[in-house]
């Protein structure tokens, strides 16, 4: 049984996903370019034939549907059936059904794949979201029994670094070290210091690391964005 928070978190996401005009990133239809990024590094290493990937947390599916029309055939889930049943329609509207799938499911519970189904993955700012390390950690070695031996994982997160998250770290801090409650909604976030990152992935070979840092203006104040973006290698 599923704690209430983790209930509560799930129902808060549920929420924006049905008022994308609260935060319009979440409804963009755009793949990242991180993510687009990671599949050219991936065609780079592979040769032939197309590659199958899956992402957790998909959302309302713009990375699948981005890596589905480069030519990889995509899972997504997210325990958001708004933001599934908006990701469906996506593909069919962008003729992607045959090459992006999507489901409801939630990470935290068994993954309904069968073991090494899957060529790479793709936790874009996803496990973040997840209140516990335990139920992050589940999700981590899910992850990495779903996706065959030498498989790929992209893993995009924000450094305990980023400027605008240190000040909501300060003013909300939850009950695990760098994590923070979103003001106003409860909702929890987890951020990474560098040897903690390396520590969850210690079983993964880390094939590339890079520090991604831009300036972003939030709520009239000038801040300094800090993520992880890394490779790894099952």
């Amino acid at each position: 049984m599923k704690s209430s928070k983790h209930s509560h978190q799930r129902a808060i996401w549920e929420a924006e996903h049905r008022a994308p005009e609260l935060f319009p990133y979440l409804a963009s239809e755009r793949a990242s370019d991180r993510v687009l990024e990671f599949w050219e590094w991936l065609r780079s290493q592979e040769s032939g034939g197309a590659l199958r990937g899956v992402e957790i947390g998909c959302g309302k599916g713009r990375n699948c549907l981005g890596l589905a029309a480069a030519g990889a055939e995509m899972t997504g889930f997210d325990f958001s059936p708004t933001a599934i049943a908006a990701a469906n329609d996506r593909a069919l509207a962008m003729a992607l059904r045959e090459r992006a799938r999507f489901r409801v499911h939630d990470a935290t519970e068994a993954w309904p794949f069968a073991d090494a189904s899957f060529d790479f993955a793709v936790d874009f700012f996803a496990s973040i979201d997840i209140e516990t390390r335990v139920g992050r950690s589940y999700a981590r070695d899910e992850l990495r029994r779903v996706l065959r031996p030498g498989g790929h994982l992209l893993v995009y997160v924000p450094s305990a670094e980023d400027e605008y998250h240190r000040v909501l770290l300060a003013e909300s801090p939850a009950e695990e070290e760098n994590t923070f409650y979103y003001p106003g909604s409860e909702k929890i976030e987890k951020l990474y210091d560098h040897a903690e990152l390396r520590a969850f992935y210690r079983d993964w070979s880390v094939v590339l690391e890079r520090r991604i840092e831009r300036s972003c203006r939030l709520h009239g104040r000038d801040y300094t964005s800090s993520s992880f973006w890394v490779i790894l290698r099952r």
